[in-house]
C-alpha cells in the first residue's frame, strides 16, 4: 500500500488525526515539515499540482477501502 493523504471534516480531524497525521503524503515528501505546518503543505501541493495522481481520499472512501479487503463478498458493496 502507498502513504495516502485523507480529507477530514474541521471538527474531527484534531480526534481523528492528532497532529496532522492525516498528511501522510506530504510528511514522507518533506519529514522535516513540522506537523503544525502539513495542511500549509498540503494546500501548496495541491495548488502546485503536485498532488494530481495521489491518493487524496476522504475519511469515508479511506475506511471503504480498508474494510473492502476484511469483509466476507457482497458486504462491502451493499454499503
Amino acid at each position: 500500500y502507498a502513504a495516502r493523504t485523507n480529507i477530514v471534516p474541521f471538527g474531527l480531524g484534531w480526534l481523528l488525526f492528532p497532529h496532522n497525521v492525516n498528511y501522510h503524503i506530504e510528511h514522507h515528501l518533506y519529514p522535516s515539515v513540522p506537523h503544525y505546518n502539513l495542511a500549509a503543505c498540503h494546500q501548496a501541493f495541491n495548488e502546485a499540482g503536485m498532488l494530481e495522481g495521489a491518493e487524496v481520499v476522504t475519511v469515508a472512501e479511506a475506511l471503504r477501502k480498508i474494510m473492502a479487503d476484511r469483509l466476507p463478498q457482497g458486504v462491502a458493496a451493499a454499503g
